[in-house]
């Protein structure tokens, strides 16, 4: 069981430790709710250093990435944040990730942990003639998100004063110094709100939680918050809303599946998105009382026609919401469902997957 570099550190904020992704992980420090609120009104801190951090280096790294993954690569503006999902050869999802293009020879890919080994191999399978080396840097290249409306001016308090945050945009990134050692700074993040996710070794990881925990407009938040932060933002999560059972047009991600370029299953999605699909991801609010949690079966006139997927009451609200994969002629707005929680029906029905409005920086 591995520990995260920053163990210590949560340990000693009274974080209580879970297990997760092959790691030991701060759940909560001071509680869900808190940490969930301190995102949405203020900053929350997250360590992610249990992320897969992969470079893969050589003259062919563009056209190799591009041959993978879903989303255009290649001729993307400057310093492009691009998600992306990689998919088998039938278009099912491997894994979902983020490409950092940081110059012709060089990507940073970062992947879920639960699948970072997986992922690797995939990679390493379709090498091939292509002129590159994979180099996995999870446990020298760490990473923090820090998510909230105070993020930037608490952020830009903390690290070098030769970067502007204020001109970084949703989805665009920013590679400088910061006493003397590279920081990665990128406008990005997990929750539907405004924030940064932050790369750097040790030292400088290390230094910046730990001012950042200190700052009073921050607060450390754990896995727990996390998930009911991408949750609200209908921010789909592997195994959850994409998996080996539901492929990236089913879960509604056509924006990052683009056809004009040949890359692993694009065959099979085309097909989708042309023909349509047999199953679609979709919103469920609970009429009567209770949670719908993930794998709760969804049913029409007694007959399963779904199942949850991800399900929470959030934070100061009384609505059980849900997200649900259901057979699509059940997915129409408005439609009245079952949930069955465990043995008892619960009435429910089909609604949009807007929980938020999300508060990019466009």
């Amino acid at each position: 069981m591995a520990r995260l570099p920053l163990h210590d550190e949560h340990v000693n904020l009274g974080a209580k430790i879970v297990f997760y992704g092959g790691f030991t992980m701060p759940q909560e420090y001071k509680g869900l709710v808190a940490e969930h609120r301190a995102v949405r009104q203020s900053a929350g801190l997250f360590d992610v250093s249990h992320m897969g951090r992969i470079y893969v280096k050589g003259k062919d790294a563009i056209p190799f990435v591009e041959s993978l993954v879903t989303n255009q690569i290649a001729g993307q503006p400057e310093n492009k944040a691009i998600y992306a999902l990689m998919c088998n050869e039938k278009g099912y999802p491997i894994d979902d990730l983020i490409a950092y293009v940081l110059n012709a020879q060089k990507i940073l890919l970062v992947v879920n942990a639960i699948n970072s080994q997986i992922d690797l191999e995939w990679m390493q399978s379709k090498i091939g003639k292509f002129d590159v080396t994979l180099e996995v840097v999870t446990s020298t290249l760490l990473q923090l998100a820090l998510q909230g409306p105070l993020a930037e001016v608490a952020l830009q308090t903390h690290i070098t004063k030769m970067v502007e945050l204020s001109e970084l945009k949703f989805m665009t990134y920013l590679v400088t110094k910061h006493k003397g050692e590279e920081l990665l700074i990128s406008r990005s993040g997990y929750t539907g709100g405004d924030g940064f996710e932050i790369y750097a070794n040790l030292k400088t990881i290390q230094a910046l939680w730990k001012a950042l925990v200190g700052d009073p407009r921050v607060s450390p938040c754990g896995l727990g918050a996390r998930d009911t932060l991408r949750f609200e933002a209908t921010l789909p999560l592997y195994t959850h809303e994409i998996s080996e059972h539901i492929t990236p047009v089913e879960a509604g991600l056509q924006f990052a599946i683009k056809l004009n370029k040949n890359f692993v299953g694009k065959d099979n999605l085309a097909e989708q998105i042309q023909k349509g699909v047999k199953q679609k991801l979709v919103g469920i609010e609970l009429v009567g009382r209770g949670v719908a949690r993930a794998e709760y079966p969804v049913l029409m006139n007694q007959k399963q026609v779904g199942v949850i997927t991800t399900g929470y009451i959030l934070p100061d609200s009384t609505k059980a919401l849900a997200m649900a994969i259901l057979e699509t002629p059940y997915t129409k707005i408005g439609t009245k469902v079952t949930v069955m929680m465990r043995t008892t029906p619960i009435e429910a029905v089909v609604r949009d997957m807007i929980f938020m409005q999300k508060t990019y920086k466009r």
